[in-house]
């Protein structure tokens, strides 16, 4: 451990900004009914960003870990280890390359493949979007939008670092609700208002802030299932292409398109990272993204996240957590920074 906290506060590095956060307490719900739901929400995380100067130039890397767990998550994961991977990445931005912006082969990282389960395709499910007729997906359950590879979730179960859920904020069992199915629409996700209207069952899925705000449709945890191949596999399976770790934000429209930089990205061939690339962009329409994929590692990942969460209807942040196995994808729009 002092090795890695040593090498975390070499001389290189000129800023570490450190921010860890819990979430504990009992929630309690009654109802005009006479149900009655109590239990302790409970998480806790770290993030670390760190600057690096060296040869005069500047490189900042950031990594977070937060689970629904106590402290115990951080002896399967070291502060240090963490701080550790945050401070490679500030390294290899100083190294990185940059390539010609164009379509290129795709593998994400379960952190990328989140974002896009959530961001992406999971508000387009929520129920008073789809009965609106908000949504793109309204009145499209049983089509097929995705490949045989793909299959998104959303659930009340943190699967293993996300976001534990076991009951919704109109007291209804938070349970696991399959979205696609092998590419196919199979269902939306329901606050007790909007299944009424849509003429189907409550999901778990109406949450609120808290007791000053009304619940409405939120996700949970929203990720892709798994698939048959190993990590390695992906890699193999794009050949040559760009391999995305984790997201630093971007945008999402109503219409389906998408604009998502990655956390850190890599040029892949014959299977293998080669070396680090430059502020990669990636951008699309998500039925385009959906249609495309050719593979999924047998290992989901699932993530919350202590630094804030989900955002709509003025209630923010939510807790929510996301993420899947690594995705590989027969081709992306792809921009580098300079």
């Amino acid at each position: 451990a002092m090795k890695g906290i040593k090498e975390v506060l070499s001389p290189e590095v000129i800023s570490l900004r450190t921010i860890y956060g819990e979430i504990w307490g009992e929630k309690i719900f009654l109802n005009s009914e006479g149900l009655k739901r109590s239990w302790n929400p409970i998480m806790v995380g770290l993030y670390y960003m760190i600057v690096i100067r060296k040869n005069g130039n500047i490189g900042n890397g950031r990594e977070h870990m937060s689970a629904s767990m106590g402290l115990e998550l951080f002896n399967k994961h070291p502060p240090e280890r963490i701080a550790q991977i945050a401070l490679r990445g500030a390294k290899e931005v100083i190294e990185a390359k940059t390539l010609e912006s164009g379509k290129y082969p795709f593998a994400a990282d379960p952190g990328f493949a989140g974002v896009l389960a959530h961001e992406s395709f999971g508000h387009l499910t929520e129920g008073d979007y789809v009965a609106t007729g908000a949504s793109i997906l309204a009145g499209r359950l049983k089509e097929k939008l995705g490949s045989d590879f793909v299959y998104i979730y959303d659930s009340g179960d943190p699967v293993n670092y996300g976001f534990w859920v076991p009951y919704d904020d109109e007291g209804v069992d938070a349970k696991k609700v399959k979205l696609l199915d092998s590419g196919v629409l199979v269902n939306y996700l329901q606050a007790r208002s909007t299944a009424r209207i849509l003429r189907m069952q409550p999901t778990g899925n109406a949450r609120a802030i808290n007791y000053r705000f009304p619940p409405i449709v939120r996700m949970r945890n929203t990720y892709f299932g798994p698939g048959d191949f190993e990590k390695e596999e992906i890699f193999e399976l794009i050949g040559k292409g760009v391999y995305a770790e984790g997201s630093g934000g971007g945008q999402t429209e109503d219409t389906g398109n998408f604009t998502f930089a990655a956390n850190r990205a890599y040029w892949i061939e014959n299977g293998e990272i080669k070396f680090p690339l430059k502020s990669v962009v990636v951008r699309g329409h998500i039925l385009d993204f959906l249609k495309n994929v050719i593979g999924a590692s047998k290992e989901v990942i699932v993530k919350t996240s202590i630094l804030g969460g989900c955002g709509k209807g003025g209630q923010a942040p939510l807790p929510v957590g996301l993420g899947g196995p690594h995705l590989a994808v027969k081709e992306a729009i792809i921009s580098f920074g300079r």
